[in-house]
């Protein structure tokens, strides 16, 4: 049951990633009840919400995985020193 889980969760984020179809479509092509479900599941398993992963200007400005316009853009200033 796990290892199902794991395929549909997965496939999900193969789709938040590649494509723009809404959560309740990804949610239902890969098998799981519906966009809330889908939510919680990703967040536990991925550490982070489908919607969150689809748009990373959601990222944490401080976080050195971020890409580095996105840090910066975040404090509204183009990263450049004046």
């Amino acid at each position: 049951m796990e290892e199902l889980r794991q395929i549909r969760l997965h496939e999900a984020r193969n789709l938040v990633l590649s494509s723009d179809l809404p959560m309740k479509m990804i949610a239902a092509k890969v098998g799981i009840g519906d966009e809330y479900q889908l939510s919680k599941l990703f967040r536990r398993y991925f550490g982070i919400g489908p919607r969150d992963m689809r748009n990373p200007k959601t990222t944490c400005p401080d976080d050195p995985a971020s890409p580095k316009e996105n840090r910066h853009a975040a404090f509204g200033n183009s990263g450049t020193k004046t």
